[in-house]
């Protein structure tokens, strides 16, 4: 008895829906078949779609308005600055920098300048730096920032040696 009661009100329900012109009528007969209940389905009259209107031009406005924004914005690209650069520092004439006294800076100077220059390893213990360490400084601080003139040989020993050249 459930399932019948069930089957009728899904039916019911399927002959009631509004648009459902074939599946209401065959909701509806069958529901008449299953319970000898009359039921009119709800049938809404179908329209038909109106098929889509292809742009085959855009309109002189809207051309007109896409130039007004090109226009625009290249007004303003060209109000903008230009990006700003770092000004070059201008070059020291003269002598150069000198380290402040008592830093491991001045003391490697003060090795470096003596007549026989000073070993790699001699360097490497007095500071407890690695060899890439000494060389980094050499190149970096001594030649570049404090612009001397450093030479490098090897001496009697083999040894890499630096001396400040005069």
């Amino acid at each position: 008895m459930k399932n019948t009661t069930r089957k009728a009100q899904a039916l019911r329900n399927l002959a009631e829906r509004p648009g459902t012109t074939a599946e209401g009528i065959v909701a509806a007969q069958k529901l008449q078949d299953l319970t000898g209940e009359v039921v009119i389905p709800a049938v809404v009259p179908e329209t038909k779609a109106k098929p889509a209107k292809k742009v085959l031009s855009r309109s002189k406005a809207a051309v007109a308005r896409d130039e007004a924004k090109k226009a625009k914005a290249a007004a303003k690209a060209a109000k903008k600055p230009a990006k700003r650069t770092k000004a070059a520092k201008p070059a020291t004439e003269g002598t150069p920098k000198q380290p402040r006294d008592n830093t491991k800076t001045h003391a490697a100077i003060e090795l470096i300048r003596s007549a026989d220059g000073a070993t790699l390893p001699k360097l490497m213990k007095k500071f407890g730096w690695q060899a890439h360490t000494v060389r980094g400084f050499i190149a970096g601080t001594l030649i570049k920032k404090l612009g001397l003139a450093v030479e490098s040989f090897k001496n009697e020993a083999g040894e890499r040696t630096y001396r400040i050249a005069v």
